[in-house]
């Protein structure tokens, strides 16, 4: 009896969670300049026999560095900013897509551009209440500089050697 009452005081406290959410972002790597056009498709799945009503998926940190959402489909978009606001650009978002039925799967689609990128990344975590679904970041892109030289270059820098071989041989004869 004592086993039967903690597993269900178990199954209480930890209850199975009905709701998935997967995110996908483009580019797919993640990695962006500022001026790009990016997107996000939010698939949410009601994996329960019950319906979710009012449902809202809602991102936990302010979003600096993406312009104002330039499409949405087919979920209603709310945008908010934070009080006091972190920059001029940075806002949170929710995604209501009222009611889900049991086994369904509602598409959001959403597009920014990108303003600017802080620190280097701009991180996207979403939940529903207060239960963390998923996180998703852009990020800049790598600079990598490789030094290269043409044919007219080494062919300079080998004359320029060959001088100063010449002059040095020069200065040492005397």
């Amino acid at each position: 009896m004592q086993k039967i009452i903690s597993l269900l005081a178990l199954l209480w406290v930890f209850p199975a969670q009905a709701l998935v959410l997967a995110v996908q972002i483009t580019p797919a790597d993640g990695f962006v300049t500022v001026g790009q056009e990016v997107g996000m498709v939010l698939t949410v799945t009601n994996d329960s026999n019950d319906p979710r009503p009012g449902l809202t998926i809602i991102t936990t940190n302010d979003i600096d560095g993406l312009s104002f959402p330039m499409e949405v489909a087919p979920c209603v978009l709310g945008v908010a900013q934070l009080n006091p606001p972190t920059s001029p650009i940075s806002y949170i978002l929710s995604w209501d897509l009222f009611d889900l039925a049991p086994n369904e799967t509602r598409l959001c689609e959403t597009k920014f551009r990108i303003r600017t990128i802080p620190n280097g990344a701009i991180p996207i975590r979403f939940r529903n209440g207060g239960t963390p679904l998923a996180t998703v970041s852009f990020r800049a892109k790598p600079f990598m500089t490789v030094p290269s030289m043409t044919p007219l270059g080494i062919g300079f820098l080998a004359a320029l050697f060959l001088f100063t071989a010449i002059k040095m041989g020069n200065s040492c004869e005397k």
